[in-house]
């Protein structure tokens, strides 16, 4: 049974018949002039050359966006016009079949195919004409700037060439556009050079005939200069029989004034003699080319729709320097960057026989920042639910202070209205996750260089996720952490808080009035005083803590070959107290505003280092995590004669008491060039109540 046409009830968003009132609103794209109005005799006007009856009769057929209804006192309107012009540029103004090429308005084939014409999108409409084989080959929208719809990739898929206006009549005004062609052929005005707007998306100029005009000149105007360069096309077809529709579109384009010279924006092609010979057709590059740069910056997605002529082979993308990236017949890929900085490509169509595109301007693509060595990513971890508005806050000020980092947003699930979600391809919002180990689960398995996390009122204490920070730290992920929550209730300044109880995987940050903390304690690394309030944050240590992360992102930009270890250890050597060594209030202090420029970095001390004596005294168990700066050799144990009880690369080691009483032990980074971390005063224990085993 033969598939019945489709009735669509859909309440869509009219696309046609706003064609009722075209005339009205796109007086711009017209000439006074063209305002007249009637089908003329084709015997006495029309000049047209007759139309070569090569392709069969039930494949020269055209269709105008639109309707022939009109206001009432209205004349012929944009549509019926274009209609009009076509008929009388290809030979048969009388649209008969038995002559040559016909035009059908698409708000009448609608309802001829049983379609309701108010309501049914156009894409079904060019579906229905593909699968029937009904014979349109042609589709002309004569609307301002009708080249951008979306509509037309599925018109080229269904076997019609689109024609369209580039923009408006405005002379010499510049409609940007996104680089290279597009589906469908973008016409501008003009007879010898482009005489209305212009831009990248100009393809072809054209110009009705005098004969055909309504004046006496060529009428350039962009609403019917789509027609002129249609009725061509639809002459190549007929000259052509062996063509398909991208044949007859490259045909245009060399049969163009302008060809020899090559593309530019003003005139693209130029206007097309229908009459030149073009005794070999060349490749054409693809159309829609995009190369659009991960959020990540470590990759480039390339997307395209291929240059289908009869002896297409592939679609080729390459680097400047010319090496083949991709050769195939698909429409997109994506390609991981080797280069840290910029890089180019160019692209071109190859057919069986080999020959490539000419290249032209368009077909060039430099994509900038990109990231291969370099990780400019950080990822705030979400806060809990009722609370994550804090999520966005963090977000909004790490990125005004890492203007060339990409941020991006987890959200915990719990909210009802993030829980919905489930495309994050455009970021910053890129997951909705259980709880905090799926998010550094996910930092992890996406190689961020930095996490930040919130503190709010529900968890005022990130030391409780000391084994999901550890492990962040394992895979070389700097996480950055606020003190603690109670410094928004501290009106005072130095409250001493136990937690965290030591410096550990993860960096501590606090809020300071100059070098002074409104909380102190034994597992404060930072603080930092930053004149920039207004972002929301209730808690100071909250705010400084981005400060600090924005502070490390400029470390890491000063120096690419820093790991996380040498970023911290950079910060802290360049700190206020530095030269005075770390201290409970105030850690090593401040940091500078830009990056210091240091000689060299110093070794520094493990972290989270614990020595445990066992119940007999017998024993000392030492636990710690290496602080593994790229100069890292050896985690380092001493006694306080200077006797050695460990190094190595371990993180755990048990010492068999040979003294009663109390011993105190040092421990020390070694670097590859043997020189020792200085003592701090979390790096000294003292170990009472020993017996001599």
């Amino acid at each position: 049974m033969a598939e019945s046409p489709p009735n669509s009830k859909r309440a869509l968003l009219p696309r046609l018949a706003g064609f009722v009132l075209i005339s009205a609103v796109l007086v711009a794209c017209v000439s006074g002039a063209q305002r007249k109005a009637a089908v003329a005799n084709s015997e006495n006007q029309s000049q047209a050359s007759a139309a070569i009856p090569a392709n069969p009769s039930n494949q020269r057929k055209a269709l105008v966006l639109g309707s022939a209804n009109r206001l009432p006192g209205q004349g012929m309107n944009h549509p019926e016009g274009a209609k009009v012009n076509f008929l009388k540029l290809v030979g048969n103004p009388a649209n008969d079949p038995k002559k040559g090429w016909t035009c059908d308005l698409t708000w009448d084939l609608m309802q001829r195919l049983g379609m309701n014409p108010t309501n049914t999108p156009l894409e079904e409409l060019f579906d229905y004409i593909g699968r029937h084989q009904l014979g349109y080959r042609i589709v002309i929208n004569n609307g301002a700037g009708g080249y951008a719809m979306r509509f037309w990739s599925r018109a080229l898929d269904n076997g019609m060439m689109p024609f369209a206006p580039q923009g408006n009549n405005t002379a010499g005004f510049r409609f940007d556009a996104t680089p290279g062609l597009h589906a469908a052929i973008s016409v501008a005005g003009g007879s010898r050079v482009n005489t209305s707007s212009y831009g990248p998306a100009v393809e072809l100029i054209d110009a009705l005939p005098v004969w055909a005009s309504h004046s006496n000149f060529e009428d350039a105007a962009q609403s019917w200069a789509n027609q002129a360069a249609a009725a061509k096309f639809a002459k190549i077809l007929d000259a052509h029989p062996h063509y398909n529709i991208w044949d007859a579109r490259q045909h245009l384009r060399q049969a163009a004034s302008f060809w020899e010279k090559g593309w530019n924006e003003t005139n693209g092609f130029g206007r097309v003699n229908e009459s030149a010979v073009v005794a070999k057709l060349r490749p054409g590059p693809p159309l829609e080319f995009r190369a659009v740069k991960s959020r990540n910056r470590r990759q480039v997605h390339f997307t395209w729709r291929n240059f289908l002529q009869s002896d297409f082979a592939a679609t080729v993308i390459a680097r400047d320097d010319g090496r083949i990236l991709y050769e195939g017949t698909g429409t997109n890929f994506t390609w991981s960057s080797d280069v840290d900085g910029d890089a180019t490509f160019r692209y071109w169509s190859k057919n069986r026989a080999g020959d490539t595109s000419r290249m032209e301007s368009f077909q060039t693509r430099t994509i900038t920042g990109l990231n291969f060595r370099l990780n400019q990513t950080c990822l705030v971890i979400g806060a809990p639910p009722k609370e994550d508005g804090i999520n966005s806050v963090l977000f909004s000020r790490f990125e005004r202070l890492a203007t060339n980092w990409v941020c991006d947003m987890v959200y915990r699930r719990g909210n009802p209205v993030y829980d919905r979600f489930t495309n994050f391809s455009t970021g910053p919002l890129v997951a909705v996750l259980p709880d905090v180990g799926a998010m550094v689960d996910y930092a992890i398995s996406n190689h961020y260089r930095m996490i930040l996390a919130p503190l709010t009122r529900s968890e005022t204490n990130l030391f409780h996720y000391k084994t999901e920070w550890d492990r962040a730290a394992a895979a070389g992920i700097l996480v950055v952490l606020p003190h603690h929550a109670m410094a928004r209730f501290a009106q005072t300044m130095n409250t001493r808080m136990p937690s965290p109880p030591r410096l550990f995987s993860a960096v501590t940050v606090g809020s300071s009035a100059t070098n002074w903390p409104r909380t102190l304690g034994p597992g404060l690394e930072l603080v930092d005083n930053t004149s920039a309030r207004g972002f929301g944050l209730n808690d100071p240590a909250l705010l400084e803590a981005v400060t600090i992360a924005g502070k490390f992102a400029e470390v890491f930009d000063a120096n690419p070959a820093y790991n996380a270890w040498d970023a911290r250890q950079h910060l802290r050597q360049s700190s206020s107290f530095y030269p005075e060594g770390w201290r409970e209030d105030g850690g090593y202090g401040r940091p500078p505003d830009t990056p210091a420029k240091l000689a060299r970095l110093d070794p520094a001390p493990p972290v989270d280092m614990e020595a445990t004596r066992s119940a007999d005294g017998k024993t000392v168990t030492f636990s710690w995590v290496n602080f593994r700066q790229s100069s890292f050799a050896a985690t380092v144990i001493r006694r306080a004669n200077g006797e050695t009880i460990y190094r190595g690369t371990g993180t755990n080691h048990a010492w068999r008491s040979d003294v009663a009483g109390t011993e105190t032990f040092n421990f020390h980074s070694r670097d590859q060039a043997g020189q020792l971390s200085r003592g701090e005063s979390y790096t000294r224990f003292e170990v009472t109540g020993l017996v001599k085993d």
